[in-house]
């Protein structure tokens, strides 16, 4: 058994014509079914179909559905929803015609990432250990976050019964500053990076607190290091702070309790995508008693697959004017590896020799499974 989905944006389906688009994925591709992304981050693209609406679809992001307020009395945070909406929910005609045609579909949220919650619920944002609170970036360990997404999560299980929910951005923070200027400048060296990549918003600073943490102690490594490295200063890294060590530890704890949380409240299956370098959560295939896939989200066809991945996400477009085969190599490799899942991403930047390639790789995968 091999399944292939393709991702495809909700703007992308509708303006380009549902019907025409599922019959080129499921006739001429032979996809098993789409990953609808349904709570996203600003999207910006450039369309090889034009559509309805033109070549580049932009969007400011949030959620894609008709959320109902009964599944958020819980938090403070309710569901920002996309503009590009106006009142629609294509969602569920989406997967009334493709049950209709025996296609999977899938469902995508951004967790920490979902357009403009962070800027409307500024207490949900991440913040690092200088003070500075992201603009984009909410916080998992944010109780109100956290039930936030147990919401949408239900909601969708509720009306809409996707084959899998797919937990994109799954974290207490990463990196927004990789260089001295969010938006270019000169390159921060990856322990700068790290460490202001680590949250220390109230929510996370009270969790440490609970599991006995010195936060003041681990506040105060991390921002001497910063200081150090920003001055060109060598010595030990901040890494060698016990307490440091300690409050990591207390959120990799709280982020798997919120990730039970989640699976506990989904009756889909759900799958954690992770790109390269993301904490790897739990130990084994199970969590908290549930099945839990991890999928990579690999840059690049030739991508290298960490231990425990059980699925995969690969670039649709890009390749098929310098190395044709190149793709077809790496799911055929991939399927001998013993991966049965695999996503390509996306539909609308892709070329139609890019889906006539795709098909051929779906093709020589299938044929590999048996």
């Amino acid at each position: 058994m091999f399944d292939a989905y393709v991702t495809c944006f909700l703007p992308d389906l509708v303006d380009e014509g549902l019907d025409p688009v599922l019959d080129r994925l499921q006739g001429e591709v032979g996809a098993s079914g789409i990953t609808v992304p349904i709570a996203t981050p600003p999207v910006a693209h450039v369309r090889r179909a034009p559509g309805q609406a033109g070549r580049i679809l932009r969007s400011r992001g949030g959620v894609f559905i008709q959320t109902e307020d009964r599944f958020f009395d819980g938090t403070r945070i309710k569901p920002v929803l996309s503009n590009w909406l106006k009142g629609r929910n294509p969602l569920q005609q989406v997967t009334e015609r493709c049950r209709a045609r025996e296609l999977g579909v899938r469902v995508e949220i951004s967790c920490t990432l979902t357009g403009r919650i962070a800027t409307r619920y500024p207490e949900s944002a991440t913040k690092t250990v200088l003070g500075d609170a992201s603009p984009l970036r909410m916080c998992l360990i944010n109780p109100d976050v956290c039930e936030w997404l147990r919401g949408l999560v239900i909601n969708v299980c509720q009306s809409f019964a996707p084959a899998a929910i797919e937990l994109a951005d799954f974290h207490a923070g990463r990196p927004e500053f990789t260089s001295t200027n969010a938006y270019g400048g000169a390159p921060l060296d990856q322990e700068t990076a790290d460490l202001l990549s680590i949250c220390f918003c109230e929510s996370c600073r009270q969790t440490a607190a609970r599991g006995g943490v010195d936060v003041a102690a681990a506040a105060r490594a991390a921002t001497v290091r910063i200081e150090q490295l920003l001055t060109g200063d060598a010595r030990s890294n901040a890494e060698s702070s016990e307490p440091l060590r300690h409050y990591r530890q207390t959120q990799r704890v709280a982020l798997e309790r919120v990730l039970g949380e989640v699976l506990a409240a989904s009756s889909a299956p759900v799958t954690l995508l992770r790109y390269s370098g993301d904490p790897i959560f739990g130990e084994t295939p199970t969590t908290h008693g549930r099945p839990i896939a991890r999928m990579l989200a690999a840059g690049d066809v030739d991508a290298a697959v960490e231990p425990g991945t059980a699925e995969i996400r690969l670039p649709l477009a890009g390749r098929s004017r310098t190395d044709p085969q190149a793709l077809v190599r790496t799911m055929t490799s991939l399927t001998e590896r013993g991966l049965r899942v695999m996503e390509l991403f996306h539909y609308a930047v892709a070329t139609p020799s890019d889906l006539r390639i795709a098909r051929q790789a779906i093709r020589f995968a299938r044929r590999t499974a048996g």
